[in-house]
């Protein structure tokens, strides 16, 4: 993720130092604000997986204690 607003705010800092236009300007504030949206959507993912994940080594272990833990008796 640093990777990203690393690079974005490198070409925002080549684009106040050169004589480009405004609208060059407003085109990478826009393309760094759609960069961050992307990383807070890929950061909501992740936090959403790991609760996915969490909640699954929950019930998973919840089953194994209800169920017995050797099935060879006989």
């Amino acid at each position: 993720m640093k990777k990203l607003y690393s690079l974005s705010f490198l070409l925002l800092l080549f684009a106040s130092c050169g004589d480009n236009s405004v609208k060059e300007k407003d085109k990478l504030l826009i393309e760094l604000n759609e960069t961050k949206q992307q990383a807070v959507r890929l950061q909501n993912k992740l936090k959403q997986l790991q609760d996915e994940l969490e909640n699954c080594r929950l019930n998973y272990s919840a089953t194994d204690e209800v169920s017995p833990t050797s099935t060879t008796s006989q």
